[in-house]
């Protein structure tokens, strides 16, 4: 017992310094660092329609409690365009709604998550009458707050989709010829994207639609009928574009067998039915041509 105590009285002489060298605790837009401006400023697409992100806490972790108030504040767009060079637009705070403006943190608190939502068709309206780069501009007011992780400004990237050819020239039609004539082959119709969600994946439903051939009739004066009933199919009429992906392929099923070695010629018209995200629509149909032959 008494060796012990001895330790003990020992031990109390020695000051715990572990935490000497970290820093006090404090707040900061998780991902966001000091020395690289791209992350004050990261890119979402217009049409997902929100964004989540954190407000982290760094430090000790000795604070009992630390409290945040996150606001919109257009004044930051001005000196991010002159400390970088950019030309950025302050999005109108009315097409806003933020959630978790107000994180609170205890001991034992390492992050809390605000949500930034927009309407996408008042957006996107916005950009077609007055097209700039917009930025949602957002400040952290905290005692606690880093100086250089108190700012981020979220950039919307307006995107627009395709339904498009399989080759290079992203055309609406593309003319078949079968490579085994009687065997089932299968077209790659492609959905293109041109700039990717980078957070959330998108499904796309492609159906044929009729209603399309009296157009395409006139205007190429070439009279394709459907083909018939199960030679020509899509496999799957519903395509998930997956984040941070460009495209995805629709995939149309040929029966050569059914359509036989002769025929006047066929067309499978096609077009995109719907979006799970609100995407600008730059072209939606597209036309799978099976030539003559005779």
């Amino acid at each position: 017992m008494g060796i012990l105590l001895a330790a003990l009285a020992v031990s109390a002489c020695f000051k715990d310094d572990r935490m000497d060298n970290a820093p006090q605790d404090y707040l900061g837009f998780s991902g966001v660092t000091l020395t690289d401006p791209e992350t004050v400023a990261p890119v979402v697409t217009l049409c997902s329609g929100h964004y989540l992100t954190g407000i982290s806490k760094s430090g000790r972790r000795q604070s009992a409690v630390l409290q945040a108030v996150v606001t919109y504040d257009a004044s930051l767009v001005a000196a991010y365009n002159t400390a970088n060079g950019t030309s950025f637009t302050a999005l109108p705070e009315t097409l806003l709604h933020l959630t978790g403006v107000e994180p609170s943190f205890s001991r034992d608190d390492d992050i809390q998550t605000l949500d930034i939502a927009w309407n996408v068709a008042q957006v996107q309206a916005l950009y077609d009458a007055s097209p700039a780069e917009y930025v949602i501009p957002l400040k952290l007011l905290s005692s606690a707050a880093r100086e250089g992780r108190d700012c981020l400004l979220l950039r919307l990237q307006p995107s627009s989709l395709s339904l498009c050819s399989v080759s290079d020239d992203a055309g609406n039609s593309f003319s078949y010829k079968p490579v085994v004539p009687g065997a089932v082959d299968v077209v790659n119709v492609r959905l293109l994207l041109d700039y990717a969600n980078p957070r959330e994946d998108m499904t796309v439903e492609v159906d044929v639609d009729e209603s399309l051939l009296p157009a395409y009739q006139k205007s190429t004066g070439n009279y394709y009928n459907l083909p018939p009933d199960g030679s020509v199919f899509v496999y799957s009429k519903k395509v998930d574009l997956l984040r941070g992906e460009l495209q995805a392929n629709v995939r149309v099923v040929v029966d050569n067998a059914q359509i036989g070695i002769r025929h006047p010629g066929y067309i499978l018209p096609l077009r995109i039915r719907s979006t799970s995200l609100p995407v600008t629509i730059a072209q939606d149909s597209f036309y799978l041509i099976l030539p003559p032959a005779l």
